[in-house]
């Protein structure tokens, strides 16, 4: 009898406890995980196909943070005007460290004119310039703000730029800024300081986003962003923040020795070229591939 009570006793425990565990441990939903499916890598989009001809060539996710290169890591011949990104970041990086402010002026002397020549009169100003009409002219001056040459190096190594020097000033009209020096970086580097600027959001990063918002090309398929072009008579290159079906992407590309360079030099200028959707019918490799580049993001939904 006594044995009957005892596992009489223990059954009610267990019968009481079954009704109070639910109460004592309550397991939110929250707390279950969900498993997602990844995206695609983007190295399974068949990018070889596009213009070989474009030597350089970077498509990267800045949600996350996959990228496909053609050459990214290494220094193309010449960047031309593509270094005013990184003096962009440099200016930009100086003024969130109080170490330069926008409304600092400029000795600009006899450089401010209008349009590829344009300064003005305050940092923010000469920022503007450099990144909208890519003045020559603010940008040789901003470099000269920002420290000099191996300041503005050294301030690259401190940012994690270790592939990107500055050691010239852009296409100077006085022959005593000439320089023998070259400026480098990689697209890598390009991208990073170029996403830093396009995708950060503060008063400052909002000086050089807005020049950039101005000066883009016509792409189907995507809402047209940030932009930044460059050529000389080495190269001609472009760096583009672009939104595919919700996702943004950064395309940098270099195309290098391009031959007779200089018949592209006001293409983005023309409406038919910034017009036009058609890849095939493009007068510049750049506005081609960067096309081509779009295209596929669409069509593989990344």
């Amino acid at each position: 009898m006594k044995r009957f009570y005892g596992l009489l006793i223990v059954l009610l425990i267990l019968t009481g406890c079954s009704f109070l565990l639910p109460k004592l441990v309550k397991i939110e939903p929250e707390q279950v995980a969900i498993v997602v499916n990844p995206k695609p890598k983007m190295s399974k989009v068949k990018f070889d196909k596009f213009d070989t001809t474009t030597q350089f060539l970077l498509v990267y996710n800045t949600k996350t943070k996959e990228y496909y290169g053609r050459q990214e890591n290494v220094k193309p011949e010449s960047l031309a005007s593509l270094v005013k990104v990184l003096v962009a970041y440099l200016v930009v990086k100086d003024y969130e460290s109080g170490n330069l402010k926008p409304t600092d002026s400029m000795n600009f002397e006899d450089w401010d004119s209008d349009g590829h020549d344009a300064v003005g009169n305050t940092t923010q100003e000469a920022l503007h310039h450099m990144l909208y009409s890519s003045s020559n002219s603010a940008t040789n001056l901003l470099i000269d703000k920002i420290g000099g040459f191996e300041v503005a190096t050294q301030k690259l190594r401190k940012y994690g730029f270790n592939d990107s020097t500055i050691e010239c000033f852009v296409d100077p009209s006085q022959v005593s800024m000439k320089c023998e020096g070259v400026n480098h970086s990689t697209l890598l580097d390009m991208t990073k300081a170029f996403e830093y600027l396009s995708t950060t959001d503060n008063e400052f990063t909002r000086l050089a986003q807005k020049p950039m918002r101005e000066t883009i090309y016509n792409y189907s398929h995507t809402a047209r962003i940030m932009n930044k072009g460059g050529i000389n008579s080495l190269v001609i290159g472009n760096i583009s923040l672009v939104e595919v079906d919700g996702d943004k992407y950064i395309i940098s590309t270099i195309h290098s020795d391009p031959g007779s360079a200089d018949q592209y030099d006001d293409f983005t200028e023309i409406n038919e070229v910034r017009n036009n959707i058609d890849p095939n019918s493009k007068k510049d490799p750049i506005s081609k591939i960067t096309q081509e580049v779009v295209n596929e993001l669409k069509n593989s939904r990344i």
